[in-house]
């Protein structure tokens, strides 16, 4: 039952992360192959988990793995690529950045990804989405960092009573 999984990273004891899953009680490790060190972030209802892996140029990727096979998930000339959420229909919420530039959000449906940009931000970070294709993440503009909830095509800042800054963590 899929309702129980969850992933996340663990470090070894050079500090270098590595994904698991919890399923059904256990605790697997998840590691992209030939990789330095693996995050995973984000599963939808079937299993299929979203991460990012780092190779030894320290380059981050994104990658899919569905039912024991794994999908490279970079953005086109990105040389860093970092997956957070993934709904029920397989669109996959991240960021890339492209040589140390600004952070840029990306919805991934169906092979080709769309970036997404506050307005009047700097970086933007999506890091969930839910079944009906809304996204919440975060944004810096320039001095401090807001949430935002993006619901067809129009963003919204969430300014919770007395923040100065915040950050969401996901979406049902």
């Amino acid at each position: 039952d899929s309702r129980d999984e969850v992933v996340g990273q663990w470090y070894d004891a050079q500090f270098l992360s590595h994904g698991f899953l919890y399923s059904g009680g256990k605790t697997t490790s998840i590691d992209y192959p030939g990789s330095f060190t693996t995050i995973t972030s984000g599963i939808n209802n079937s299993g299929t988990i979203v991460g990012a892996f780092s190779d030894e140029a320290g380059n981050l990727h994104g990658f899919l793995l569905s039912r024991g096979r794994y999908a490279i998930l970079d953005y086109p000339g990105a040389t860093l690529t970092q997956p957070y959420g993934i709904n029920d229909a397989g669109n996959v919420v991240g960021f890339y950045e492209i040589d140390n530039g600004p952070k840029v959000g990306f919805l991934w449906r169906r092979g080709t990804f769309t970036p997404l940009r506050v307005p009047g931000s700097t970086d933007t970070f999506p890091v969930a989405i839910n079944n009906r294709g809304e996204i919440v993440g975060g944004y810096f503009d320039g001095t401090t960092t807001q949430a935002f909830l993006l619901n067809d095509g129009e963003y919204t800042t969430l300014d919770p009573p007395g923040s100065v800054s915040a950050f969401p963590g996901g979406i049902n």
